[in-house]
């Protein structure tokens, strides 16, 4: 069906980080470097690959295009840093007339972009302001019994299970990880615990998409209604933790593994069941990060309280809250950096804090008493609504909080 899409290269090679934008320069460079200026000679898919987003309905005309991000240096398609930071700002995609899935899809390549410059410029510093904003899905985790055969160093598993729901309520369809194999299967590691810090303690081998003929006996006993799964062979490497850990599989005194993930493509589960149970959500791709041996996998209800804030009829007033939290808290602490009142190391822990605030904050919305705060639009009015603060009630606000910053402040300098 026509209509706007997502678009641009992915994998356009980065441009300088300091070279100046100028976008409506660089849209004549495109364009003549597809085969413009003139329409008739133009080749639409090359001139494509520089822009965020495009109206398939009219994808023949130069306004079809919007969220220019490339220029043309050397005769070669490179992605500009600070073309890709003007549509990240606040002229950019969220001032865009596009439909808001059409965002949502141009936010995530937006970001996939600020994790190679991050990662290709060597400065953790550069962050998606969507991810710091919450306007991205966290990562999240889900755990599962695993089901294993062991040889020596090498221990085959499965990481996913599809077609079953699981206790968080998702199901997962066969095909959900060809996508993120295909692109970041090389990127994989295998942790224990979920520490991102610390090496690996094992390298994968094999990893990949089984149908249900290929799932052990023990794992189609456990969920019968299982369709297939996610096969991993890794093998542990000669490291104490690493050393430590397999022989915890050999022994038994290890059975669990969790997997780090962002949901990219889902939809409520709409009745459907497996297994005797009704899902809430049906994952259909997810971009996987990490797989890990744990103790015990993390609070399921913790763990899944957003995705299944995600699947119900939650309207945007709790989304709205949850990011203005994670906004809010994250501008104190940028802040408080940025004047040298806390380390780079601390600034780190401290955003790590802020994720396990807003799992405890996702959490306590499923309660009943804050149903009206899930089924509310951003800008309801509340069933009893208060009336509006006055201007002066609002300035009084602000230098209370103004107050509480400078407490803040001074608590830190005594540390």
């Amino acid at each position: 069906m026509a209509g706007w899409r997502a678009s641009g290269k992915a994998d356009l090679p980065l441009a300088d980080r300091e070279r100046a934008w100028d976008g409506a320069a660089a849209e004549g460079r495109v364009r003549a470097w597809a085969g413009g200026p003139e329409k008739e000679q133009m080749d639409w898919a090359k001139y494509r690959q520089a822009f965020f987003a495009y109206d398939d309905g009219d994808s023949e005309n130069f306004g079809a295009y919007k969220l220019g991000f490339a220029d043309v240096i050397d005769g070669e398609l490179r992605a500009c840093p600070r073309g890709i930071f003007a549509c990240a700002g606040g002229r950019g995609v969220e001032r865009a007339d596009l439909p808001e899935e059409v965002k949502a899809a141009v936010r995530r390549k937006i970001t996939a972009y600020y994790r190679r410059m991050a990662r290709e410029f060597e400065d953790d510093m550069i962050m998606s302001p969507f991810e710091e904003a919450g306007l991205l899905p966290l990562m999240e985790r889900k755990t599962l019994f695993e089901v294993r055969e062991v040889t020596g160093r090498l221990v085959t598993g499965f990481a996913s299970v599809f077609g079953n729901v699981d206790d968080g309520g998702d199901l997962v369809e066969p095909g959900a990880y060809v996508k993120t194999l295909q692109e970041r299967g090389h990127r994989l590691r295998w942790l224990w615990q979920h520490e991102n810090k610390l090496p690996p303690i094992a390298t994968i081998h094999e990893i990949g998409e089984v149908g249900r003929e290929e799932l052990p006996v023990e794992l189609l006993t456990r969920s019968p209604e299982a369709t297939g799964g996610l096969r991993v062979k890794r093998e542990y490497l000669d490291t104490p933790r690493g050393n430590e850990v397999l022989e915890g599989i050999q022994k038994k005194a290890l059975a669990e593994l969790s997997i780090g993930y962002d949901a990219i493509k889902s939809e409520p589960g709409n009745g459907r069941e497996a297994g005797g149970r009704k899902a809430r959500r049906i994952l259909k791709e997810i971009r996987l990060w990490e797989m890990s041996d744990v103790n015990w996998g993390m609070n399921e209800a913790a763990a899944n309280a957003k995705a299944l804030l995600m699947a119900g009829d939650t309207k945007s007033l709790a989304h709205w809250l949850e990011s203005r939290i994670h906004l809010s808290f994250t501008e104190v602490v940028d802040d408080l950096f940025g004047y040298g009142r806390l380390t780079r190391e601390e600034r780190i822990a401290l955003s790590n804090a802020i994720g396990l605030a807003l799992d405890a904050f996702n959490q306590r919305l499923l309660a009943d008493d804050l149903a009206g705060v899930r089924g509310r639009e951003q800008w309801d009015e509340a069933p009893h609504a208060m009336e509006p603060a006055m201007p002066m009630q609002m300035a009084a606000r602000q230098a209370a909080m103004r107050r509480k910053l400078m407490v803040l402040q001074r608590q830190l300098e005594l540390v």
